[in-house]
């Protein structure tokens, strides 16, 4: 089982792309059984992790998904919520170019 982890293998802009895939797919090559993708923000934040809060997101999840499942391996997500830190994410927010 691959646990819950910050890889650095994410897309600075939140998007699970060619890196990352291939990075989860060579696990699952490998023979791992689980994979838990970590800290999936499910809102639209500056925090650079992979999001997933509306569904122009999903089909990047279901490629992930059907790539891990063509070698038997599972795979979920670890939800998180990255608004801790109130000035951080501020600061996050206006270099980011989203606050509204």
């Amino acid at each position: 089982m691959f646990p819950p982890l910050t890889t650095g293998c994410e897309e600075r802009v939140g998007l699970i792309e060619p890196r990352s895939l291939a990075f989860y797919t060579r696990l699952a090559q490998g023979g791992c059984f689980y994979i838990v993708i970590g800290d999936v923000a499910p809102v639209r934040t500056a925090n650079p992790t992979p999001k997933l809060y509306d569904e122009s997101q999903i089909e990047m999840y279901k490629k992930l998904a059907d790539a891990l499942h063509e070698h038997d391996c599972k795979v979920a997500l670890q939800l998180f919520h990255p608004e801790y830190d109130v000035q951080g994410v501020g600061k996050m927010i206006v270099e980011a170019g989203i606050a509204g």
